[in-house]
């Protein structure tokens, strides 16, 4: 058992502890120290003047089932307990968009048009082959008197050929197919040496003495009649010799 005594001694040094705890406190304390003292702050929160705002988006009348765009619409028709959640079990009345259709466009009123027939006559018409006047001016096929004058033909070698060609028919002598190489090459040199002479400007022959004519170069094109430098000229395509 604790004795009174004891107590008396325990109160005595708690009383003492308490003075030298005052005394020191009043020792830091002088007449030039401020006073600081602790205020509350006035400014308001982050969130103090800010207005709620409500979703834009449906809301429902859960006694009625009746739908709105948002809930300012709602609350303009009275309904301020609504829900964001579709009513589980209720048929949704969505007439609030009713306001908003638009009447049937009247039908386009058109007019049957019977077209009329735009079928064109055509009668084909019969082509005729190129024909020179005279039988001159071009190389002719070989034929009867009817056909026109017989062709020219380009691999005699007969200098007795020629000269009566150069007399009779210079006209129809194609030259450049006397100017070709290979075999062309012997009857261009031939017929050259005949007379036959090339008219200016023209890829034809003439003994017309009023036109100006120059003389047959021989083998100055390829087998195939064209000049150097021209689209397709191969100086390998040579007809041998015969």
């Amino acid at each position: 058992m604790i004795s009174v005594d004891f107590l008396n001694r325990i109160a005595k040094m708690r009383q003492e502890s308490r003075n030298r705890r005052l005394a020191a406190t009043a020792s830091g304390l002088t007449t030039s120290s401020p006073i600081i003292k602790k205020t509350v702050g006035t400014r308001p929160g982050a969130y103090a003047r800010s207005t709620p705002t409500d979703i834009n988006v449906v809301v429902y009348d859960p006694n009625t089932g009746k739908a709105y765009p948002n809930p300012a619409a709602a609350r303009t028709a009275g309904v301020m307990r609504f829900t964001f959640n579709m009513p589980p079990g209720m048929k949704i009345d969505w007439s609030y968009w009713d306001r908003f259709k638009q009447p049937e466009p009247e039908p386009v009123k058109t007019d049957d048009i019977t077209p009329s027939d735009v079928t064109l006559p055509f009668e084909p018409t019969k082509v005729e082959p190129l024909e020179y006047p005279g039988g001159t001016g071009g190389v002719t096929p070989a034929g009867d008197d009817d056909d026109g004058p017989p062709g020219i033909d380009y691999t005699n070698t007969d200098p007795a050929y020629w000269k009566d060609i150069a007399a009779n028919r210079a006209d129809e002598v194609w030259i450049p197919n006397l100017e070709k190489t290979g075999l062309a090459q012997t009857v261009g040199k031939v017929a050259k040496a005949a007379g036959v002479r090339a008219v200016e400007g023209s890829n034809f022959a003439s003994n017309d003495p009023s036109k100006t004519r120059k003389n047959i170069v021989v083998a100055r094109r390829d087998r195939m009649g064209v000049l150097p430098g021209k689209p397709g000229y191969d100086p390998n395509t040579f007809e041998s010799d015969r």
